[in-house]
């Protein structure tokens, strides 16, 4: 680009008041303005091109926009050219209702945290290898929404925006704990494109110094709630005096209330201790909030040193089940009672999870116990736990939790009921790598191939799924074990389902342009199942790229903990409603062993090729399938077996009369173009020949 370009392309946020937003089909907000005069004094015409963060960044590293106004970052300066500050800003921690009494990011550690992808909170905690649970979601409006909706705990956010958009939302969120990371917003350039960073630098200095910059930033003061878009000085300056103002506010406000408190001593003093009970513990279950637990627990290890002792953090699970609100309460109420009897120390880490210290080797009685409670009561619930152990894993309250919450959470993704902290668990730099790399370019890196399914009735392929590939721009080839278990527990994985239904959806419709309609199944862990609305990103795909809702299979596949029947058959019907099919995967070894699936509107099951890789040789495996294949045919469930090894499984696959077959016998995983290849000669052309392939002679019978 030269020097004067015609035209600039400026990215920004599709939802960012008042910095940016779009209402009504246009651009509107300071910076569009500050853009179109940039535009005017650099003799260029500006184009606005208003998106969901994550897909303006990305377009900005692609080269499809030129200039992207942003927080400035080290991270980010490897990447782009910054131009001189345009403001300063400030992010905070928002909530709905503060459960954890956090006022800072440190104390956010086992909270679900709201935060934007590719934002710059969601950058410094990559960063610092922030091992908390993370709620990825693509604007600030999204973050608001997943706090009021009880998504997440907290959000980390913008200030300024955080705030306009949550004074116009019908439930109450509020900012806790000061103000942090004040920072300079700038815009950005691709690193290797100097003459547009030169050409912002130039119009920006003869905005500043037309008095144009001031009369913008004039325009929009009112709009801006404790930010003043101008020089960096002035902007410290009103900032720390505004902070000032509100101290001092709230100084005479705490002498006022105990001037009035101070009228009775014993008034004051029974004020004083319950308050300062229900800023230490749980309001629910009169248990210690996490931070106190954690004091107490760090007083317990410094009075028994010598002691040997166990910490474990567990989870209640498929509570829908339990019935209302009240029963919640009661089902809680039961657990705290448990705890208090049968642990030297206890508290309430977050909504459903809980952590005691008891003498080691009585973990698996406490949770019996507990567990025992609830079978007592009706309660249709189950425990999962992770534990550590003292000194073995730590010497501190702080090191214990997170070792036990990690082996908590390795099991949520494991799918076991219990695990005892292990150094294997700790994230690699490997795995931490995979997992920042993901994040910043592994979206547009990752790919699909497509493995057919085979009707051994018609002797047509007539289906295909869909399965991820990540092809590293350093390391190459990575296998999808090697990066899908990360992306889980990290909360990315929504990107990779997000986009292997983008290309199940392209390949159905060309496919069917092509004379070769396809089922193309996409596989999705029952977390990303539950977490996301998958019928409303079906529809939008849908309708995007032209697709039938009756091409598109989605494979529910069990990863991690289970939730209850009633969660899953609700939004089972809701892609039904859309038109979809849905499938159960691997049947016999995950989603199946843990819900009554009988009782869900699936219309196939996949069996295991566990199952049916030894069928020929083990008649304990040839009974296995032969009674899902039953089973299936009963409830009027197609079926698909994954994995057949040779064409002899194949033919007594058929003689059982299974509807599909999976298996790199018939084709290995294909890219789209041999993909269609392989289904026009196996469709058509084969069919003429006089001597067809073995599978066809197989199929034709």
């Amino acid at each position: 680009m030269s020097a004067a370009p015609a035209k600039v392309i400026f990215g920004g946020d599709l939802n960012y008041p008042p910095h940016e937003w779009r209402e009504d089909g246009k651009a509107k907000g300071f910076l569009i303005d500050l853009e179109d005069e940039l535009a005017r004094a650099g003799n260029a015409r500006a184009e606005h091109r208003l998106a969901p963060w994550p897909e303006t960044v990305a377009a900005l590293r692609k080269g499809q926009v030129d200039v992207v106004p942003m927080f400035r970052s080290d991270e980010r300066e490897v990447d782009f050219w910054f131009s001189k500050s345009v403001f300063f800003s400030n992010h905070a921690i928002f909530t709905a209702k503060d459960p954890g009494g956090v006022s800072d990011v440190p104390a956010l550690g086992g909270w679900r945290v709201a935060v934007e992808h590719s934002s710059f909170a969601h950058d410094q905690l990559l960063a610092a290898n922030w091992s908390g649970n993370l709620v990825l979601v693509g604007n600030t409006k999204g973050a608001l929404d997943a706090l009021s909706g009880g998504q997440a705990d907290y959000a980390i956010l913008a200030e300024g925006p955080a705030a306009r958009l949550a004074s116009g939302l019908p439930k109450s969120i509020s900012r806790v704990g000061a103000p942090f990371w004040p920072r300079e917003y700038a815009f950005a350039v691709r690193r290797d494109r100097p003459a547009v960073i030169g050409w912002v630098e130039r119009s920006l200095d003869q905005v500043i110094s037309s008095g144009e910059f001031q009369r913008i930033q004039s325009t929009w003061q009112s709009e801006f709630d404790g930010q003043q878009p101008h020089e960096a000085t002035w902007s410290a300056y009103k900032w720390a005096a505004a902070l000032a103002a509100g101290m001092a506010a709230l100084s005479l406000l705490q002498l006022r209330v105990r001037s009035r408190l101070r009228t009775t001593d014993r008034k004051l003093a029974a004020a004083e201790d319950t308050l300062s009970f229900m800023s230490k513990h749980d309001p629910t279950t009169g248990l210690p909030q996490r931070w106190t637990f954690a004091e107490d627990l760090d007083t317990f290890i410094e009075t028994l040193p010598d002691a040997r002792l166990k910490i474990i953090t567990f989870k209640l699970i498929n509570t829908a089940d339990a019935g209302s609100a009240s029963d919640l309460i009661e089902t809680l109420a039961a657990i705290s009672e448990e705890l208090k009897v049968s642990s030297l120390g206890c508290g309430r880490l977050s909504e459903n999870t809980f952590g005691a210290l008891v003498a080691a080797g009585t973990g698996h009685a406490v949770i019996e116990r507990i567990s025992s409670r609830l079978r007592r009561e009706g309660v249709a619930s189950e425990l999962i736990w992770g534990a550590a152990r003292f000194p073995d894993h730590g010497s501190d309250a702080q090191t214990l939790l997170h070792r036990a919450e990690l082996a908590l959470a390795s099991c949520a993704l494991s799918g076991r009921k219990w695990l005892v902290y292990e150094a294997a668990l700790e994230p690699t730099a490997e795995s931490i790598k995979v997992l920042k790399d993901f994040a910043a370019f592994g979206k547009d890196d990752i790919f699909a191939v497509y493995q057919p399914q085979l009707d051994l009735q018609s002797g047509q392929i007539v289906a295909a799924e869909t399965l991820v590939r990540w092809k590293h721009a350093e390391l190459g080839m990575i296998a999808p074990d090697n990066f899908i278990p990360q992306l889980e527990q990290a909360g990315l994985i929504g990107e990779v389902t997000q986009r292997m239904i983008e290309f199940a959806v392209k390949q159905s419709v060309r496919f069917r342009e092509e004379g070769f309609p396809l089922h193309f199944s996409v596989n999705v862990s029952v977390k990303d199942f539950t977490d996301r609305d998958l019928a409303a990103i079906i529809r939008d795909k849908l309708k995007t790229f032209g697709g039938i809702a009756e091409d598109i299979t989605i494979e529910l596949t069990e990863s991690g903990a289970v939730p209850d029947k009633v969660t899953v058959r609700n939004i089972l019907n809701q892609l039904k409603k859309t038109g979809v099919r849905t499938s159960i995967d691997d049947f016999g070894t995950g989603f199946s062993s843990l819900v009554s699936f009988t009782e869900l509107p699936f219309d196939e099951l996949k069996i295991d090729r566990v199952f049916v890789d030894k069928m020929t040789t083990s008649a304990g495996h040839q009974e296995a399938v032969k009674s899902a294949l039953t089973m299936a045919k009963r409830m009027k469930l197609e079926v698909v077996a994954e994995g057949a090894p040779d064409l002899r499984t194949i033919q007594m696959l058929k003689k059982m009369r299974c509807d599909r077959v999976q298996s790199f016998v018939v084709s290995p995983p294909l890219e789209p173009d041999d993909l269609l290849r392989f289904v026009t000669d196996f469709n058509v052309d084969v069919w003429r020949t006089s001597k067809p392939a073995p599978i066809l002679r197989l199929v034709q019978g």
